[in-house]
């Protein structure tokens, strides 16, 4: 592949789509390559600027925004097009003009200093947005959604996601705020600072660093001795939004084809959404439509109808590391939590009769229970055990797909007849 000709090809294909859709309402996510390295300009910008190679990916990536630009003009629709220009994150600290600067902003990418994760954004909605506005209020590309399903009357997603609508800060209502109390930077997946408004504190190696953005941009002088209170609150607000953060954590979404992969390598189609009213016998579910298990009592109940020696599982959700499993074994129903790769629970009856009604999970206080039929309730006598991340695997009927939550459960087919199932 010739990676100099990437950003004119972006280019090229996002104005033949402008034109193609001229007509109706579109969506153009263009996401250039440059300038992340290795940093690639065609021979029409290569060399040209005083930045070097970065400066030369800057002037390119310039150039192809005009050309976006001229496209919408020249299709008479750039009056009532939303144009967004930004960035991801902060440049490259890196030598020989492959790096760029965010000068006066401290840090680079990967860092939580301010010139790692504060960045220009440029809009432009000649109908709404008037020209020639600066804001400084805090926002968020995580902010674009919900943003956009506002202005074009369209539902957010059910499940929880951290933006907010910032129609009032691009058209420059008067008075108008920025949505967040606070805003957090992570770190490789550790939450490492905060801002508030004109407070920002980081929290490094223990020790906590407090500025006072307005008047300190480049993140120089510490005000954490002069300001207790202040760094105290900000901890706080910490604690509790990481806190919540993983307690609602769930794994990635998915596109293209919903597939689920073992360590075997073989490969099951997904079933998107989980409905227990329709549950089927070798099923892969995908994890994120499965019931909500972080930190929370949960129960397994259902019927099954079976031979009385079966070996085999009932449902199983995640793997070795983190999830839980329920399986006939030789005249035991087991339950197996996992809670992490060296903490696996079981707890187990002895089942009796063929067709029977069972139930399994984590009480409230964390403790193990299982129960077959109208039997008393076995519970474990542990300290108590949470699921404390989203489990990785999907949710599998009948068997365990992927990374076996129970190592030792068996491997074969489910037979006779799974008549009910839910977990809740």
């Amino acid at each position: 592949m010739d990676q100099t000709t990437l950003t004119q090809r972006y280019t090229k294909e996002s104005v033949a789509f402008i034109k193609a859709n001229k007509d109706k309402p579109f969506f153009l996510y263009l996401a250039h390559t440059m300038p992340h390295i290795p940093l690639f300009a065609s021979p029409a910008f290569r060399g040209k600027s005083a930045g070097g190679p970065y400066g030369d990916t800057i002037e390119e990536v310039d150039w192809s925004v005009g050309e976006v630009l001229k496209a919408l003009k020249d299709e008479g629709i750039d009056e009532n097009t939303i144009v967004i220009f930004t960035s991801d994150n902060g440049p490259w600290s890196l030598s020989g003009g492959r790096g760029g600067s965010a000068h006066p902003l401290s840090g680079h990418k990967f860092g939580t200093l301010e010139g790692g994760q504060r960045v220009p954004c440029v809009m432009r909605w000649p109908d709404r947005i008037p020209a020639g506005k600066t804001c400084s209020e805090i926002a968020s590309t995580i902010d674009i959604l919900p943003t956009m399903a506002h202005i074009t009357d369209s539902p957010l997603p059910e499940k929880k996601i951290d933006g907010k609508n910032i129609l009032k800060l691009m058209t420059a209502e008067p008075g108008a705020k920025s949505p967040h109390d606070y805003f957090y930077y992570y770190r490789r997946g550790k939450l490492e600072a905060t801002r508030s408004v004109k407070w920002k504190l980081r929290i490094v190696k223990g020790i906590p660093f407090l500025y006072n953005l307005e008047e300190d941009i480049s993140e120089k002088q510490s005000k954490a001795a002069a300001f207790p209170e202040i760094v105290k609150r900000l901890q706080k607000a910490m604690s509790d939004f990481d806190a919540e953060l993983k307690s609602n954590a769930r794994p990635a979404g998915r596109i293209g084809p919903q597939l689920a992969s073992n360590k075997n390598g073989k490969t099951q189609k997904l079933v998107a959404k989980l409905d227990w009213s329709n549950v089927k016998l070798g099923a892969v579910y995908t994890s994120d439509s499965a019931p909500h298990v972080i930190k929370k009592a949960f129960k397994i109940s259902g019927e099954v109808d079976v031979p009385a020696s079966a070996k085999q599982i009932i449902v199983a959700h995640g793997g070795s590391a983190v999830g839980y499993s329920l399986y006939l074994d030789d005249g035991e129903l087991v339950f197996a939590l996992a809670t992490g790769k060296k903490h696996l629970e079981h707890l187990k009856v002895p089942i009796r009769t063929k067709r029977f009604t069972f139930s399994a999970g984590l009480d409230d206080k964390g403790h193990l229970f299982i129960q077959h039929g109208d039997k008393e309730l076995v519970r474990s006598h542990t300290n108590g055990h949470w699921i404390n991340k989203w489990p990785a695997e999907d949710l599998s009927v009948g068997f365990d797909y992927g990374n076996p939550v129970d190592p030792k459960s068996p491997k074969g087919k489910f037979k006779g007849k799974l008549l009910k199932l839910e977990v809740k």
